[in-house]
């Protein structure tokens, strides 16, 4: 596998959003859009700040890779492992947390190398209207020393593992919902034995 570098990608190639009709996102077709870079994360939360609460740290991450500090891409469930958390970072575009990604009025910075990633979380339901829903198709949730993420359209590189990191939030999601248990309740929750005097 070859080494992802971030400042390979083209900048100027997006992808629009439509309403979900099935499981996944529909991406219908590529946009061409600039997109300007930013110096840190903290910048790019700035940039696209304008008619956020400061009650929701919250942004969309598209064009996105996790990867090494040597730049391959590595899967979100390496973020669980306390020894490579610490050592991984995402590059991508911080988006608002709501508007058409192609539009022009939609404040969008690129990131590079971004570290302090804390986990991720599976969430029952997408973004709409600049929250996560509870009900829907499930999303992928990154969490840094900033904010959260909902992770939308991956890179290029990156989109066979983000279909795996989907898959498992989808199996996650159902079986919380067969149980009928915490909706925020993750894996290792899902499987975790019973406590004292549980049955």
């Amino acid at each position: 596998m070859h080494p992802f570098n971030p400042s390979s990608l083209p900048q100027n190639l997006y992808f629009k959003e439509e309403a979900a009709r099935t499981s996944h996102p529909k991406d219908d077709y590529i946009v061409k859009r600039e997109v300007l870079s930013a110096a840190s994360e903290a910048e790019a939360w700035t940039a696209t700040a304008p008619g956020v609460p400061q009650s929701q740290p919250l942004r969309r991450l598209v064009d996105y890779c996790i990867h090494s500090a040597t730049g391959v891409p590595e899967p979100l469930e390496a973020l669980r492992s306390g020894s490579s958390a610490g050592l991984l970072r995402f590059s991508g575009v911080v988006a608002a947390p709501k508007g058409d990604l192609a539009s022009e009025a939609t404040p969008q910075r690129r990131v590079e190398g971004v570290q302090e990633l804390l986990g991720f979380e599976i969430v029952g339901g997408r973004v709409q209207d600049g929250a996560i829903a509870s009900q829907g198709a499930p999303a992928l949730v990154l969490v840094t020393g900033q904010g959260r993420y909902e992770l939308s359209r991956p890179a290029q590189a990156y989109r066979r593992l983000a279909a795996d990191a989907q898959g498992l939030a989808e199996l996650v999601v159902e079986v919380r919902r067969a149980l009928k248990t915490d909706p925020e309740l993750g894996l290792e929750g899902l499987v975790a034995p019973p406590g004292p005097g549980g049955g």
